[in-house]
């Protein structure tokens, strides 16, 4: 069992990153500091009370959504979202879906901008040629986080993932269709801008569907039978 982690590192300090054993990054100080990074989809850790940024969002990992950014403290700016994860296909049935990335953490309390959401993954490509197969999803893009202060600027929306190519079908017997390709994700949310002065966050651009696989051939019609012969003419 690993041993447990203190959720701030201490007075005036940053932020430790996380680990595979503790995915989530750690606190800033108390006073002040950094948030630490997020490990494999763990979420960004949080800034000191009166200032820093908060940590990033962890990449998601085999398909999984990205971690979102910690919070800045007083002053200072959110976390990015971490990225989602490209999906992987396990060579059987449909599949192969990606992950959503992580929301952006909240700007300073006072002053600072919102974190931009993290991009989404993109789905697998389907490299099979006998069964068509459909391709996964792509995941969608983390919205930007909030500026809640007095003044600051929303983050940017996450852009979506792009979708992966469909299975071919090798299938002669009946001619039968290819897989479908998986849709793009969608864009995030743009984050709030501040209440007195600031602009919310542009939304993220949606991604690219793919095509589908190509179709089996029709197969060789069967052999046509002997004609009957014919009746004989009349008498002339």
């Amino acid at each position: 069992t690993a041993a447990p982690v203190a959720s701030s590192c201490g007075l005036i300090c940053n932020g430790a990153n996380g680990t595979a054993e503790h995915p989530d990054g750690q606190d800033g100080g108390w006073l002040m500091g950094n948030g630490g990074v997020g490990f494999a989809g763990g979420k960004g850790g949080n800034a000191g009370f009166f200032g820093g940024d908060g940590g990033k969002g962890g990449d998601g990992g085999d398909g999984g959504d990205g971690g979102a950014g910690g919070n800045a403290g007083m002053f200072g700016t959110g976390g990015e979202g971490g990225r989602g994860s490209d999906g992987v296909w396990d060579g059987a049935g449909d599949g192969g879906n990606a992950g959503n990335g992580g929301a952006g953490g909240t700007g300073g309390w006072f002053a600072g901008n919102g974190g931009k959401g993290g991009r989404g993954g993109d789905s697998a490509d389907i490299d099979a040629f006998d069964d068509g197969i459909s391709a996964g999803r792509a995941g969608n893009g983390g919205a930007g986080g909030d500026a809640v202060g007095v003044t600051g600027d929303g983050g940017a929306g996450g852009d979506g993932g792009d979708g992966g190519r469909g299975g071919y079908n090798a299938n002669t017997s009946q001619g039968e269709p290819g897989g479908n390709g998986g849709d793009g994700g969608n864009g995030g949310a743009g984050g709030h801008g501040a209440f007195l002065n600031g602009s919310g966050g542009a939304g993220g651009d949606g991604g690219d569907g793919n095509y589908g696989g190509m179709g089996g051939n029709g197969s060789t019609g069967a052999d046509g039978g002997f004609a009957d012969p014919g009746n004989p003419g009349g008498a002339g």
